[in-house]
């Protein structure tokens, strides 16, 4: 019997994210081998290594699905073929696209080298992202930003760029959420500050592209893709000194939960804004109101107890992916930590209610 892997195994052999490999099972393009029933873990087999990675290298040539699906039941002479016709249209999209330019009174620096590659140059402090890691990235940290006009600092996103990786944060200092992504190119490190607005204008259109690039030119963050240009200014602001808030705490209690009954427990309830959780023998109790839900939870540490408002802990939550949702707990007074159990790039802090 082929040996399976867990879903980080199969990301890190293939070169996906874990969010990208579950975009292109909803797909049918990367079925997991197996699916465990009881806690719902993705298993994948060795053999599907090379599809993963054929799937990998086809969206970063902005093949489009459909196209990539035809493609993993081709032959490698006929996949090939394939390719050479999809680059042959890219290379005519840029070859119009400088036309357009050249009639509006607009050339490339050196348009007869542009118009005869289809490879784009990447500007200085510049990165390059799958799209879809940075519009699940939009919608795990845009519901922490702030909406009070009077705090400037905490209506904005900070996207940071630093030793090869780019960090999105949101803080509307009660909650502050915290997604790392992992860029296909990092060019310079830069830190810029823009209004959580224009990117939740821009996230309806980040599916188009396979991938993204993000600039930081003359004042502004510049997002560009596939039919895609936008442009925001960067907000003179200082952000929250996050950083302090992640630092390893010794003695916290870690509390991992079914994320899809924690979900549905949560939902069920209706009763007012506190949300009550107590942690110990081996299960998770929550109240709010008059109304109380029970799930199974792996606790490690001693019994705690917190306050929290109970529409940033089902935000939260929901946000997270993976089977398994984490809290860790230091006690009532201290901010909860919620992250995946499979996939730690993601996390939300909340400030405790004092009880």
């Amino acid at each position: 019997m082929e040996a399976l892997m867990t879903i980080g195994e199969f990301a890190k052999r293939t070169g996906l994210s874990v969010s990208a490999i579950r975009f292109y099972a909803s797909h049918q393009l990367l079925q997991p081998a197996e699916v465990d029933r009881t806690t719902g873990y993705r298993r994948y087999a060795e053999s599907q290594v090379t599809d993963g990675v054929l799937i990998r290298d086809l969206r970063r040539l902005d093949m489009p699905l459909r196209e990539i699906a035809l493609a993993l039941d081709l032959s490698e002479v006929e996949r090939r073929n394939l390719v050479e016709q999809h680059l042959a249209q890219l290379e005519a999209t840029v070859t119009r696209a400088h036309h357009l330019a050249q009639a509006m009174g607009t050339t490339h620096p050196n348009q007869e080298t542009a118009m005869s590659t289809t490879a784009m140059s990447t500007p200085d402090m510049s990165i390059t992202l799958e799209s879809l890691d940075l519009a699940q990235a939009f919608d795990q940290v845009l519901p922490a930003a702030g909406t009070d006009p009077e705090l400037p600092h905490l209506m904005s996103v900070l996207i940071e760029g630093k030793a090869g990786s780019v960090r999105l944060v949101a803080t509307d200092s009660y909650r502050l959420a915290i997604r790392d992504l992992v860029p296909t190119k990092l060019e310079g490190d830069f830190r810029a500050i823009v209004p959580a607005a224009s990117l939740a204008k821009w996230r309806a259109d980040l599916d188009a592209s396979a991938t993204l690039s993000l600039r930081v030119n003359e004042g502004r963050l510049e997002l560009n893709g596939t039919d895609q240009d936008h442009s925001t200014r960067l907000v003179p602001v200082i952000f929250p000194d996050y950083e302090k808030f992640l630092a390893p705490v010794d003695g916290i209690t870690r509390v991992t939960v079914d994320r899809s009954q924690f979900l549905a427990a949560l939902q069920g309830m209706k009763g007012d804004e506190t949300l009550h959780l107590s942690a110990a023998d081996s299960s998770l109790r929550m109240s709010c109101g008059d109304q109380n839900a029970e799930v199974d939870a792996d606790i490690a540490g001693p019994a705690v107890e917190v306050a929290l408002n109970a529409s940033f802990v089902e935000t939260a939550v929901r946000n997270s992916v993976g089977a398994e949702v984490v809290l860790e707990i230091e006690d009532s007074l201290k901010t909860v930590l919620f992250r995946s159990a499979d996939d730690g790039t993601f996390t939300t802090r909340v400030m405790p209610i004092k009880l």
